[in-house]
Protein backbone atom coordinates (compact mmCIF):
# COMPACT_ATOMS: atom_id res chain seq x y z
CA UNK A 1 0.00 0.00 0.00
CA UNK A 2 1.61 3.42 -0.36
CA UNK A 3 -0.43 6.74 0.79
CA UNK A 4 1.06 9.47 -1.83
CA UNK A 5 0.75 13.82 -1.84
CA UNK A 6 2.16 15.71 -4.48
CA UNK A 7 2.45 19.22 -4.24
CA UNK A 8 2.11 20.75 -8.07
CA UNK A 9 2.98 24.25 -9.27
CA UNK A 10 1.98 25.30 -12.84
CA UNK A 11 0.54 22.54 -13.82
CA UNK A 12 -0.54 22.93 -17.60
CA UNK A 13 -4.10 21.55 -17.74
CA UNK A 14 -5.23 20.03 -21.18
CA UNK A 15 -9.04 20.88 -21.85
CA UNK A 16 -11.35 19.78 -24.42
CA UNK A 17 -13.59 22.76 -25.99
CA UNK A 18 -15.00 21.33 -28.87
CA UNK A 19 -14.99 19.08 -32.09
CA UNK A 20 -14.78 19.65 -35.56
CA UNK A 21 -17.45 18.24 -37.88
CA UNK A 22 -14.98 15.28 -38.31
CA UNK A 23 -15.29 14.45 -34.92
CA UNK A 24 -11.31 15.42 -34.34
CA UNK A 25 -11.40 17.11 -30.72
CA UNK A 26 -10.23 20.33 -30.37
CA UNK A 27 -7.60 21.47 -27.21
CA UNK A 28 -7.08 24.75 -25.32
CA UNK A 29 -4.26 24.43 -22.27
CA UNK A 30 -4.39 26.40 -18.91
CA UNK A 31 -2.17 27.14 -16.17
CA UNK A 32 -2.75 25.83 -12.38
CA UNK A 33 -0.87 28.08 -10.22
CA UNK A 34 -1.06 25.51 -7.49
CA UNK A 35 -2.37 21.90 -7.44
CA UNK A 36 -2.28 18.95 -5.40
CA UNK A 37 -2.78 15.04 -6.55
CA UNK A 38 -3.22 12.77 -2.98
CA UNK A 39 -4.85 9.24 -2.27
CA UNK A 40 -4.10 5.59 -1.89
CA UNK A 41 -2.68 3.04 -4.09
CA UNK A 42 -2.81 -0.31 -3.44
CA UNK A 43 -1.09 -3.47 -5.51
CA UNK A 44 -1.64 -6.99 -4.80
CA UNK A 45 -0.52 -10.65 -6.60
CA UNK A 46 -1.60 -14.03 -5.89
CA UNK A 47 -0.62 -17.68 -7.28
CA UNK A 48 -2.55 -20.13 -6.13
CA UNK A 49 -1.03 -22.67 -8.52
CA UNK A 50 1.88 -22.64 -10.07
CA UNK A 51 0.09 -21.90 -13.86
CA UNK A 52 -2.43 -19.52 -12.24
CA UNK A 53 -1.04 -16.00 -11.55
CA UNK A 54 -3.40 -13.08 -10.36
CA UNK A 55 -2.75 -9.34 -9.98
CA UNK A 56 -4.93 -6.24 -9.38
CA UNK A 57 -4.44 -2.82 -8.42
CA UNK A 58 -6.77 0.15 -6.81
CA UNK A 59 -6.14 3.64 -6.56
CA UNK A 60 -8.50 6.41 -4.66
CA UNK A 61 -7.18 9.89 -5.96
CA UNK A 62 -8.04 13.42 -5.02
CA UNK A 63 -6.61 15.95 -7.41
CA UNK A 64 -7.57 19.70 -7.22
CA UNK A 65 -6.62 22.96 -7.46
CA UNK A 66 -6.23 25.00 -4.32
CA UNK A 67 -7.22 28.31 -5.64
CA UNK A 68 -10.33 27.22 -6.77
CA UNK A 69 -10.78 25.48 -3.37
CA UNK A 70 -10.39 28.97 -1.95
CA UNK A 71 -13.16 30.27 -4.50
CA UNK A 72 -15.63 27.60 -3.35
CA UNK A 73 -15.25 28.54 0.36
CA UNK A 74 -15.56 32.51 -0.30
CA UNK A 75 -18.98 31.73 -1.70
CA UNK A 76 -18.40 33.59 -5.43
CA UNK A 77 -18.60 30.59 -7.64
CA UNK A 78 -22.31 30.04 -8.93
CA UNK A 79 -24.03 27.09 -11.52
CA UNK A 80 -27.45 27.59 -12.91
CA UNK A 81 -30.54 25.28 -12.22
CA UNK A 82 -31.01 23.73 -16.07
CA UNK A 83 -34.74 23.50 -15.71
CA UNK A 84 -35.85 26.86 -13.79
CA UNK A 85 -32.68 28.54 -15.50
CA UNK A 86 -31.82 30.30 -11.90
CA UNK A 87 -28.45 30.40 -10.25
CA UNK A 88 -27.23 29.28 -7.24
CA UNK A 89 -24.54 29.26 -4.96
CA UNK A 90 -22.08 26.09 -4.88
CA UNK A 91 -20.40 24.51 -1.59
CA UNK A 92 -16.92 23.70 -1.01
CA UNK A 93 -18.12 19.96 -1.11
CA UNK A 94 -19.32 20.47 -4.48
CA UNK A 95 -15.76 21.04 -5.85
CA UNK A 96 -15.35 17.33 -7.69
CA UNK A 97 -11.10 18.85 -8.93
CA UNK A 98 -9.46 18.23 -11.76
CA UNK A 99 -10.00 17.59 -14.95
CA UNK A 100 -9.92 13.67 -16.31
CA UNK A 101 -9.30 12.19 -12.87
CA UNK A 102 -11.46 9.72 -11.75
CA UNK A 103 -11.82 9.12 -7.70
CA UNK A 104 -11.88 5.45 -8.08
CA UNK A 105 -9.78 3.17 -10.22
CA UNK A 106 -9.53 -0.72 -10.57
CA UNK A 107 -7.77 -3.36 -12.42
CA UNK A 108 -7.34 -6.82 -12.27
CA UNK A 109 -5.10 -9.38 -14.22
CA UNK A 110 -5.91 -13.09 -14.33
CA UNK A 111 -2.54 -14.91 -16.42
CA UNK A 112 -2.66 -19.14 -16.92
CA UNK A 113 0.15 -20.64 -18.46
CA UNK A 114 -1.11 -23.98 -20.20
CA UNK A 115 2.21 -25.68 -21.08
CA UNK A 116 6.08 -25.42 -20.61
CA UNK A 117 6.06 -23.46 -23.79
CA UNK A 118 3.98 -20.74 -22.24
CA UNK A 119 0.91 -20.69 -24.13
CA UNK A 120 -1.38 -18.55 -22.01
CA UNK A 121 -4.60 -16.96 -21.36
CA UNK A 122 -4.68 -13.36 -20.78
CA UNK A 123 -7.62 -11.90 -18.63
CA UNK A 124 -7.89 -8.30 -18.16
CA UNK A 125 -10.63 -6.15 -16.33
CA UNK A 126 -10.07 -2.05 -15.65
CA UNK A 127 -12.56 -0.17 -13.95
CA UNK A 128 -12.72 3.66 -14.16
CA UNK A 129 -14.93 6.02 -11.75
CA UNK A 130 -16.89 9.22 -13.43
CA UNK A 131 -14.51 11.95 -14.29
CA UNK A 132 -15.18 14.74 -16.69
CA UNK A 133 -13.22 16.54 -19.27
CA UNK A 134 -15.05 20.15 -19.82
CA UNK A 135 -16.53 22.14 -17.93
CA UNK A 136 -20.22 22.03 -19.04
CA UNK A 137 -21.87 25.04 -16.61
CA UNK A 138 -19.50 27.78 -17.93
CA UNK A 139 -18.49 28.59 -14.47
CA UNK A 140 -14.91 27.37 -15.15
CA UNK A 141 -14.49 24.93 -12.21
CA UNK A 142 -15.74 21.19 -12.22
CA UNK A 143 -18.26 20.54 -9.78
CA UNK A 144 -20.89 17.92 -9.36
CA UNK A 145 -23.27 19.63 -11.73
CA UNK A 146 -21.17 19.11 -14.22
CA UNK A 147 -21.64 16.29 -17.16
CA UNK A 148 -19.36 13.53 -16.28
CA UNK A 149 -18.63 10.75 -18.29
CA UNK A 150 -19.86 7.81 -16.41
CA UNK A 151 -18.20 4.77 -14.48
CA UNK A 152 -16.84 1.77 -16.91
CA UNK A 153 -15.18 -1.16 -16.90
CA UNK A 154 -13.23 -2.56 -19.53
CA UNK A 155 -12.23 -6.08 -20.49
CA UNK A 156 -10.11 -7.96 -22.24
CA UNK A 157 -9.20 -11.30 -22.92
CA UNK A 158 -6.04 -13.25 -25.31
CA UNK A 159 -5.12 -16.36 -26.00
CA UNK A 160 -1.18 -16.76 -26.92
CA UNK A 161 -0.23 -19.40 -28.60
CA UNK A 162 3.33 -20.85 -29.80
CA UNK A 163 3.14 -23.03 -32.73
CA UNK A 164 7.14 -23.48 -32.88
CA UNK A 165 9.79 -22.01 -31.21
CA UNK A 166 9.71 -18.68 -33.45
CA UNK A 167 6.17 -18.18 -34.40
CA UNK A 168 3.22 -17.42 -32.26
CA UNK A 169 -0.48 -16.47 -32.65
CA UNK A 170 -2.12 -13.98 -30.74
CA UNK A 171 -6.15 -13.98 -30.84
CA UNK A 172 -7.44 -10.84 -29.23
CA UNK A 173 -10.95 -9.79 -28.01
CA UNK A 174 -11.04 -6.11 -26.36
CA UNK A 175 -14.10 -4.77 -24.73
CA UNK A 176 -15.37 -7.67 -24.62
CA UNK A 177 -18.40 -6.13 -22.67
CA UNK A 178 -18.71 -3.44 -25.97
CA UNK A 179 -18.43 -0.28 -23.96
CA UNK A 180 -19.48 2.65 -25.62
CA UNK A 181 -19.90 6.23 -25.32
CA UNK A 182 -19.70 7.84 -28.46
CA UNK A 183 -20.17 11.40 -27.40
CA UNK A 184 -17.04 11.52 -25.11
CA UNK A 185 -14.59 8.31 -25.71
CA UNK A 186 -14.06 8.55 -29.51
CA UNK A 187 -11.14 5.80 -28.66
CA UNK A 188 -13.55 2.92 -27.34
CA UNK A 189 -15.83 2.27 -30.32
CA UNK A 190 -16.83 -1.35 -29.00
CA UNK A 191 -16.17 -4.41 -29.09
CA UNK A 192 -12.63 -5.41 -31.06
CA UNK A 193 -11.03 -8.72 -32.33
CA UNK A 194 -7.77 -8.97 -33.54
CA UNK A 195 -5.55 -11.42 -34.55
CA UNK A 196 -1.93 -11.47 -34.63
CA UNK A 197 1.15 -13.70 -36.62
CA UNK A 198 4.52 -12.83 -34.32
CA UNK A 199 7.91 -14.39 -35.54
CA UNK A 200 11.08 -14.65 -33.15
CA UNK A 201 14.29 -14.77 -34.78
Amino acid sequence: MNLFRNNIFNLIETNIVGRKTNGQTIYSYSNVNKAFTQGIEIQGSWNPIKKLSIKGGYQLLYAKDLEAIEKFKSGTVYARDRITKQSFELKPNHYFGLYGRSRHQFNLNVNYFMNQNKDNINFRINYRGKYALVDSNNNSYLDRYDDFINRHIITNISYNKFVTKNIGIQIFIKNILGYKDVDNLLNIPGRIYSFKLKFNK
